[in-house]
């Protein structure tokens, strides 16, 4: 599935940061596991503190994954960690967990 380089989600978000850059290596990585070839048979749910920085991690789970607001296919919950979940319409489903320290 062809996605924003990591270069173009820095110019979609307004810069190049940490949690960006986590938010779209999880989002790659779920999208790959999931075997996903269509941003159309997949869901992201995210659970973050809803503040910066750790919200800048939806922008980049946007860009990997294509995944947006205007598609009803993301959704951002607050919670103290960081996660994706991504689901798949065939049932696949894979949840990828930031680790506290980071």
């Amino acid at each position: 599935m062809k996605t924003l380089t990591l270069e173009e989600a820095a110019i979609f978000h307004g810069h190049l940061g940490p949690f960006l850059t986590l938010g779209y290596i999880a989002g790659k990585e779920a999208v790959k596991r999931v075997e996903s070839k269509s941003p159309f048979e997949i869901k992201a749910i995210i659970t973050c503190p809803q503040e910066t920085p750790y919200t800048c991690f939806i922008d980049g789970v946007q860009c990997s994954t294509l995944c947006t607001m205007g598609k009803c296919n993301i959704s951002s919950f607050a919670g103290s960690g960081i996660t994706l979940k991504l689901e798949k319409r065939d049932g696949k489903t894979i949840t990828i967990k930031v680790r506290e320290e980071v």
